[in-house]
């Protein structure tokens, strides 16, 4: 469509959308507002799939002033409300402040935890984790509001709220790295005619026999490594194969 300069940004809005989609902005505007007053997951995929639409504001949580509500619960876990306030305008430089402070107040817990002190954040001796992941949504909606990017400081906290810095799927994803360039290594050895087990490749990578030795099953270690070994008919061309 034909746009001029006194095309006002919803108009434009109107017009990519009736074109794009072939519905009316009526549409789009009733599955629009039937998110913004249930912001279900249900809603949200009827908006973006049944009109294939390109997205609608999710902020939720952040639309109505929400400090009057927390204000003495910031104080309480010595968080100033002003910079909370300073985050719902968008000031990245406050976002990143208050990650760390939420970041800062998540290891004062777990020290605590580790001291033998039970019950911390139900007896208030610690910020609970309701509060922090209210925050944080909150900074990632403002993030959105105001089309920041999340500082790293955001990613870190929310990853940590998530499943901390080591999940399982992380860890079994690392176990399938070093599987693999324990086989690798070893068919290397197998390439110069040498002999060789877990153990030698075990101290190869730095580690503990029993460690590499969970990564296969009986006899496995040795058959992939023979596998590999004959995917290649000269040593040279293993090597130039092998990054570990």
């Amino acid at each position: 469509p034909a746009y001029n300069s006194e095309d006002s940004i919803v108009e434009v809005l109107r017009k990519t959308w009736t074109v794009s989609s072939g519905k009316s902005w009526a549409d789009f505007m009733r599955l629009a507002d039937q998110f913004k007053a249930e912001p279900t997951l249900e809603n949200y995929l009827l908006h973006r799939r049944s009109l294939g639409g390109s997205g609608v504001d999710s902020a939720h949580l952040t639309t109505d002033d929400p400090i009057p509500s927390i204000e003495s619960e910031l104080r309480q876990y010595d968080i100033n409300p002003a910079i909370f306030s300073d985050v719902l305008d968008g000031n990245d430089h406050k976002i990143d402040e208050l990650c760390l402070r939420l970041i800062e107040k998540l290891v004062e817990r777990r020290a605590l935890e580790v001291s033998g002190k039970s019950h911390v954040q139900t007896t208030w001796q610690a910020i609970p984790d309701s509060l922090i992941d209210y925050l944080a949504i909150s900074m990632l909606e403002a993030c959105e509001v105001h089309d920041l990017s999340p500082p790293s400081s955001l990613v870190v906290l929310i990853r940590e709220r998530l499943g901390g810095p080591n999940p399982a799927r992380h860890k079994q994803n690392m176990i399938d790295q070093n599987r693999k360039i324990a086989i690798w290594m070893a068919a290397q050895i197998l390439s110069n005619d040498e002999k060789t087990s877990i153990r030698k490749i075990a101290k190869a990578m730095g580690l503990e026999a029993s460690t590499v030795s969970r990564w296969f099953k009986k006899g496995e270690f040795e058959q992939e490594a023979k596998h590999v070994r004959g995917w290649f008919k000269k040593p040279s061309e293993l090597k130039r194969k092998i990054k570990p």
